[in-house]
């Protein structure tokens, strides 16, 4: 009946062609609730025809041959346009295909299509799901041709990611092609400043200081995409650490966390007691390093001399290597219910991704009422497999070292393979 049209009593007329699919209202209605009240709702469509010019042809047959006999014909080429008529209509089964399909098909080369597609139909949950894809698969999938055909706005959306797994200058490298082949679809001449011009404010998503010296001179400043007062302010971040006027971001990509990867804490000093002053305007600060590549997730600070008191501290934590690079920082109110000495400081779901045998600063400035603080520090420290070793810094205006003071935990997971 559905084939031939056989008795039917409602026309469809579908896509820019405006081909009529002749349905049955009964069939309709008896499998969606949609389709129920748009024939005998209190508002009911008295047309014969109904037009559906967001669809084709081919993608709405697939949604009617699932609602006459459940039948799921899905393709890459319509899963999107029949995941949005299934929405569009109510049809929870023939939704639950749809995302089941696209979860198991996704792979390096059609990511960043499904991606668009989800921005184009509004899918919140398959774009997440997209975007965490590209996180843990960057450097194959910025290497996909499929990457190379994606619009601005999803270039902008991936560049914005802070848990891209990929060292920058493959991300900077993957813009360069992109910017290549979208000049070729605008004829434009393969220069530079034309590279600069489609990438428009992508640019400024791409992380020119985490590049190292050599390379920002031999690939970006040869190219002639940045402006030469840009290369200069990037330059001298790179060489002194100065980052006042520098436009683009300093902060790493980091890993996203990773379900199995088992919290562990660090703990540096034996005993504590009262007695720390934290007025706003002094650093707290201690340097260390850890033989295995770890994300650090939080530390834990020490709160009020009063055990049960509630207060809040207003909290400024940064980490650097030595060379002055940022890679956190982060100025929050923690408010504080002390049940222990000591209450973390939240560095996200995404934690910072710190290098094995690679020296770190870790400073805080605090604000609030006295503290506890530690004593009988270790210089050394094992949790797990990671070895940690401290030193004490003269950036700890505060007086902290590793003997005493404040920072008495980090909260951390081991990674098994080095990021890029």
């Amino acid at each position: 009946m559905l084939e031939k049209g056989i008795a039917s009593d409602v026309s469809f007329i579908v896509g820019e062609e405006q081909e009529p699919i002749p349905a049955h209202k009964y069939m309709l209605v008896s499998r969606s609730s949609v389709f129920f009240t748009m024939f005998y709702g209190t508002l009911a469509e008295k047309q014969p025809e109904i037009v559906v010019p967001e669809l084709d042809k081919e993608s709405f047959m697939v949604v009617l041959r699932y609602i006459y006999f459940e039948e799921c014909n899905i393709t890459p080429l319509n899963v999107m346009a029949v995941l949005y008529a299934a929405k569009k209509y109510l049809l929870s089964g023939l939704i639950r295909h749809c995302q089941g399909y696209l979860q198991e098909s996704m792979d390096d080369e059609n990511v960043c299509t499904i991606l668009e597609q989800s921005l184009s139909f509004g899918e919140a949950d398959l774009l997440d799901k997209c975007l965490q894809y590209i996180d843990i698969n960057t450097e194959t999938v910025l290497k996909c041709e499929s990457f190379l055909h994606i619009k601005q706005e999803t270039l902008t959306l991936i560049l914005s990611r802070d848990t891209l797994r990929s060292p920058e200058s493959g991300v900077y490298e993957a813009c360069c092609r992109w910017a290549e082949s979208e000049c070729k679809r605008q004829d434009l001449e393969l220069i530079g400043t034309n590279f600069r011009l489609v990438l428009g404010n992508c640019l400024y998503l791409i992380r020119f200081p985490l590049l190292s010296v050599q390379f920002f001179n031999s690939k970006v400043v040869q190219k002639g995409i940045l402006r030469e007062e840009e290369s200069k302010e990037v330059l001298d971040y790179l060489i002194t650490g100065n980052r006042v006027n520098v436009p683009f971001p300093t902060s790493r990509r980091c890993l996203p966390k990773q379900e199995n990867s088992k919290l562990q804490k660090c703990k540096r000093f034996r005993n504590s007691e009262s007695g720390w002053v934290v007025n706003g305007r002094e650093t707290d600060a201690i340097v260390f390093c850890c033989d295995t590549n770890i994300l650090l997730y939080g530390v834990g600070l020490y709160g009020p001399e009063e055990k049960g008191l509630s207060t809040e501290y207003n909290v400024k934590l940064q980490i650097s290597d030595l060379n002055g690079l940022c890679l956190y920082d982060r100025q929050d109110i923690c408010k504080v219910k002390m049940k222990s000495d000591i209450y973390q400081f939240d560095m996200g779901m995404a934690g910072v991704e710190l290098e094995a045998n690679v020296w770190y600063i870790l400073s805080v400035v605090i604000n609030g009422l006295p503290t506890r603080k530690g004593y009988d520090g270790l210089k050394f420290v094992k949790s797990g497999n990671a070895s940690f070793e401290f030193a004490s810094t003269s950036r700890s205006t505060n007086s902290t070292d590793v003997e005493e003071g404040q920072i008495p935990e980090l909260y951390f997971a081991e990674l098994r393979e080095k990021d890029g």
